[in-house]
């Protein structure tokens, strides 16, 4: 029975996949779905970068039965998405996990996606694997807190007394005006791929505005002091609310969306839906997130080889056009040298340039993305005024004069002084977006981390708190990697994307979606599932027993690519 299972559902899978080639050959792309060159034997996959798009895109390669080895520089795996372990200070104290960066992810659903969770699309089932599967691996994080000044003044960077005060959802709000806006650019239904912008025509007119500097767009959506879209979607590091720091307006509404459906979720909106108490965020228990990665890739099975510690020196492809061999892609690394027949590039692009043999257009694309710095900085700290499990948001800390202030404050546990803030830097780059030099960016670093400590203090004093020393601060200095205006409307993702496949080499990671973690996994498992064909030991037999629908496809196939 799990024989003929098996069959049923390989026979089903390929399918929908032949149509996306065939309409890639039909829509003209040059992307990874016109050539896709998975051979029909086992097939080598090599992944570069351990973070969620890399561990993901690893195990959805497994699942379609390719060999894969994954390589990731540092001694854990995560990324930005990684805990940290350090004692609770208290008495009898113990070592607990804390989130490192990425706070309110999906990691307590079985899918580690919100997409594929579908919480807005079907609530019942939803609710029902929270209730089953989630139910003691998740906790809800409060986020509809803001710290604001007092009373007289209700300014952060007056300098007076600080306290915390809900955010306002109600009809006034600016929740209303964002949703609004994302549905009116990206529709209120569909498939969540339309909004990744290698689908989007940024030359055209509604999607030069979507390419547009947003500062003029983000006005509409209210004070930038006090409206959830606006100091949600900053303090998170996804762009100041001025200077040359701030996106075009196409990401700010992507990140609209993300948040508004935060909100919708939690709060108990003027028409009855959600749950009472504010916007909510979920989040793994414990924040345990290093051992749930190594579970993840553990389930993977043996056709997963994880190497840690393998920071990359070289890779060598063969050029564009060449003849391909089998292995023909050559990576060196500190923990070895290994050999491939498919390369996935899970890092930023603009970092992986140090080793890639890179060709005109893949270092000219790299050389286009712009990043913010942002720092999480741990800390010890007794304040009152911080509600455990509840995530604060700080008032006017999201502008270029308010730069190393916290825009985010969390305490994570009730009995336990770890303190952990969040705050942005100056870009790693001019406004022209050359990058800083290598001495700058060394001195800014330094200066940084004294005015990182000297705010975290400020700000602990002014709700009445005590600051008892800085314990660990991270600095990301390859944060929300992006592109210019002008560089999305001259067609910078649909070139990213013509490149998938080249060379043997594909690219998953945030550049080619959004900085959050549901999203790099969506894409990861995207990506995989539209550019490598399954992998069997059943493929002959499911070639012998297509169905007509099958077949009907494959001559699609064959004469789309005969246009």
């Amino acid at each position: 029975m799990r024989a003929l299972l098996a069959v049923a559902l390989l026979a089903v899978a390929p399918l929908g996949h032949a149509r996306s080639v065939a309409r890639g050959f039909k829509d003209g792309r040059v992307g990874c779905a016109a050539r896709m060159c998975a051979p029909l034997g086992r097939h080598s996959v090599g992944v570069i970068g351990g973070g969620v798009s890399g561990i993901w895109a690893a195990t959805e390669l497994v699942r379609l039965g390719y060999e894969v080895t994954l390589l990731e520089a540092e001694a854990e795996l995560g990324g930005k998405a990684r805990s940290f372990e350090l004692d609770d200070g208290g008495p009898g104290s113990v070592r607990r996990s804390y989130p490192l960066g990425a706070v309110m992810t999906p990691f307590a659903l079985r899918e580690n996606s919100f997409a594929e969770a579908k919480p807005l699309e079907a609530p019942l089932e939803f609710a029902w694997q929270v209730l089953t599967y989630s139910r003691r691996r998740l906790q809800l994080l409060h986020a509809n807190w803001l710290v604001v000044g007092d009373k007289t003044t209700d300014s952060f960077a007056a300098r007076g007394p600080l306290r915390t005060v809900p955010f306002d959802l109600g009809k006034d709000s600016a929740v209303d005006r964002a949703v609004s806006s994302w549905r009116s650019a990206f529709g209120v239904s569909g498939l969540s791929e339309r909004f990744y912008a290698h689908k989007i025509d940024f030359g055209s007119a509604e999607g030069a505005r979507l390419a547009q500097p947003a500062a003029a767009e983000l006005l509409k959506w209210g004070s930038q002091l006090r409206e959830w879209p606006l100091v949600f979607t900053s303090s998170h590091g996804y762009g100041l609310l001025d200077g040359d720091a701030t996106p075009p307006y196409y990401y700010w509404l992507r990140f609209m969306q993300k948040a508004t459906n935060v909100a919708r979720l939690g709060v108990w909106w003027r028409h009855g839906a959600g749950l009472p108490g504010g916007p909510t965020g979920p989040s793994l228990r414990g924040f345990d997130h290093n051992t749930h990665f190594l579970s993840v890739v553990s389930e993977a099975g043996p056709l997963l080889k994880v190497h840690m510690s393998a920071c990359v020196t070289s890779v060598c492809r063969p050029p564009t056009g060449a003849r391909r061999d089998p292995c023909d892609i050559k990576v060196c690394t500190t923990a070895g040298n290994f050999a491939f027949d498919s390369l996935i590039v899970a890092m930023d692009l603009k970092a992986a340039r140090r080793f890639l043999d890179s060709e005109v257009e893949e270092a000219a694309m790299a050389a286009q993305i712009r990043h913010l710095t942002y720092y999480t900085v741990v800390s010890r700290a007794t304040v009152p005024a911080l509600e455990p499990g509840r995530v604060f948001y700080v008032s006017n800390s999201q502008t270029t004069a308010e730069l190393c202030a916290p825009t985010i404050m969390l305490k994570p546990y009730a009995d336990s002084d770890v303190l952990i803030t969040w705050a942005y830097g100056q870009p790693p780059q001019e406004p022209d977006g050359v990058a800083v030099g290598a001495a700058e960016a060394s001195e800014r670093a330094a200066a940084e981390r004294a005015a990182l400590e000297s705010r975290v203090m400020d700000s602990v004093g002014r709700l009445g708190g005590k600051f008892h020393g800085i314990e660990r601060v991270e600095r990301w200095g390859e944060y929300f990697p992006h592109v210019g205006s002008e560089d999305l409307r001259a067609g910078f993702h649909s070139r990213l994307d013509a490149l998938q496949g080249g060379r043997g080499t594909y690219y998953v990671g945030e550049i080619c979606n959004l900085p959050l973690v549901s999203e790099c996994i969506d894409f990861a498992r995207y990506l995989v599932r539209r550019c490598f064909a399954p992998q069997s030991d059943l493929l002959t037999v499911r070639q012998e027993k297509r169905r007509p629908v099958e077949r009907a496809a494959d001559a699609e196939l064959a004469a789309a690519g005969r246009r």
